[in-house]
């Protein structure tokens, strides 16, 4: 009966950590994270296709002017539901670097880069085409998107008071106002200054969904489109791991059951039974 006590007990431990890992918040002198539930944390969490959905629509009307996401495939978004033929559609709206033409050239006349539509089968093109040119214009490269969620303490947490802690000029100190400069006050930026404005505000997208486009909406949705890129597997993980937890407890109990059926067996053997005791 012990053993049975053992198993509901490493249960417990291993929600609790996994609470633990999910939880997990940046620390540090002037950052503020706001807690948010996300569909994705915990033992049974799995991720809210819709709100990714509409994560991937900010990402496409808005980041993507600046950030680029180079793991992120178009062909990914049938994880999320949609069917090839939709994903096809929304590859044919953007253009990337075509392969060397017949003449092995891959810029024209004019020095261009040579484009072909885009398939499902592609990546999504970065803005820019390499770090240099996007320094030019920002005076640093924008991170890449596609691990942010997963390389910055906090997570999605992090993403989303990121996206809603820009404070108006107006409405900061003059020792806040003499920090920032000429850039911008965030609350949850490590030092407080970031170089990007707001990127999002009230009705920044038009959801194709119809769902309201607040600023709070537009921050959770990006937050859970970025954790999908970031770990688009993590649903299957979950049930692979449940699967196997529920297996290896079954295999205990039965083997439990069998160890006493052979054991009763034993003990209750006479002292001349079928097993040679000398």
């Amino acid at each position: 009966m012990r053993l049975m006590k053992i198993i509901p007990a490493a249960l417990l431990g291993l929600t609790l950590a996994t609470g633990a890992s999910t939880s997990a918040l940046a620390s540090g002198e002037g950052v503020e994270l706001k807690h948010q539930h996300w569909h994705f944390q915990g033992f049974f969490g799995q991720y809210d296709k819709a709100a990714a959905l509409r994560g991937f629509q900010i990402f496409e009307e808005v980041c993507s002017a600046c950030h680029a996401a180079k793991y992120f495939r178009f062909r990914d978004l049938e994880a999320l539901g949609l069917s090839k033929d939709q994903v096809k559609a929304i590859a044919a709206n953007h253009e990337v670097d075509a392969e060397p033409n017949e003449e092995g050239l891959t810029h024209d006349d004019n020095g261009e880069r040579l484009k072909r539509t885009a398939l499902q089968s592609d990546v999504f093109p970065a803005p820019f085409p390499n770090e240099k040119a996007a320094a030019s214009i920002h005076g640093k490269a924008p991170p890449d998107l596609s691990l942010l969620a997963k390389s910055r303490e906090g997570g999605a947490d992090y993403i989303y008071s990121l996206l809603t802690s820009y404070i108006d000029a107006d409405h900061l100190s003059e020792e806040q106002q003499a920090k920032a400069g000429d850039l911008y006050y965030n609350a949850a930026f490590p030092g407080n200054v970031i170089a990007m404005g707001p990127p999002l505000s009230d009705e920044s997208v038009e959801y194709v969904d119809g769902t309201e486009a607040t600023l709070d909406q537009h921050a959770k949705d990006v937050a859970e489109f970025l954790m999908w890129v970031a770990e688009p597997n993590l649903d299957n993980r979950k049930r692979l791991g449940w699967a196997v937890l529920l297996f290896m407890i079954a295999f205990t109990i039965m083997a439990y059951l069998a160890y006493r059926r052979v054991h009763a067996r034993v003990h209750n053997e006479p002292a001349n039974g079928p097993w040679p005791l000398h």
